[in-house]
């Protein structure tokens, strides 16, 4: 079975679970920074961040259910198949069969370039199903609310890295993000496949020559 918390972020865990008959994916996110605020107002922020994900015809799996904790919120979602990093290595990904699969993830950030959404666009946050690509990862959201209640409880020597992070997931940065991120998956990737990584984007988005 697929360990998808080993792809998830610091601060949640991705679990396979069976409930009433039907296999669901429960993702529980936990709170590592307290916000002061009650679990129900983050998930309205969280809510809101996946309207604007879905606003913007981005694939992302259905939540079919939600649970308030005490200092985590755990979502249940339906399933929308392997993790990309499990299905691929990399360089299966860039130049043999998984392409066309990491070409549709561009596409669905170019989406979020295309509307202003911000997003976390690391290759770990998609998944594959029957040929389809799915985007799998809304928190924490990247919302100016979200942005300003951080800043609120921020120490004066974070706020400069808080910012500058937070405007790393922005739409101008996006592509750039994304093929940063491959670094932290191996530290001595090949020269040739980050080329062809921004190959694959210059030939499905109008940013040519601006890497």
């Amino acid at each position: 079975m697929v360990n998808y918390s080993k792809y998830s972020v610091i601060n949640s865990n991705v679990k396979i679970v069976k409930i009433n008959g039907k296999y669901l994916i429960r993702k529980i996110i936990k709170n590592n920074v307290n916000l002061g605020v009650s679990q129900s107002f983050l998930n309205k922020l969280i809510q809101k961040y996946v309207k604007q994900i879905r606003s913007a015809e981005i694939n992302l799996p259905e939540i079919v259910n939600y649970k308030l904790g005490n200092g985590d919120i755990t979502y249940y979602c339906i399933p929308k198949g392997e993790n990309i990093l499990e299905v691929f290595d990399l360089n299966e990904l860039v130049f043999g069969k998984g392409r066309k699969f990491l070409s549709a993830a561009i596409k669905e950030i170019g989406k979020a370039v295309l509307n202003e959404v911000n997003l976390d666009p690391h290759i770990k946050n998609f998944v594959i199903e029957n040929n389809e690509v799915s985007f799998v990862d809304f928190s924490p959201p990247y919302i100016d609310e979200f942005f300003d209640l951080r800043m609120s409880v921020a120490l004066d020597s974070e706020r400069t890295i808080i910012k500058n992070n937070f405007e790393y997931f922005g739409p101008e940065y996006l592509y750039h993000h994304f093929v940063g991120d491959f670094f932290n998956i191996k530290k001595n990737i090949s020269q040739t496949l980050t080329k062809e990584i921004y190959n694959l984007i210059n030939q499905q988005t109008s940013i040519k020559g601006s890497f």
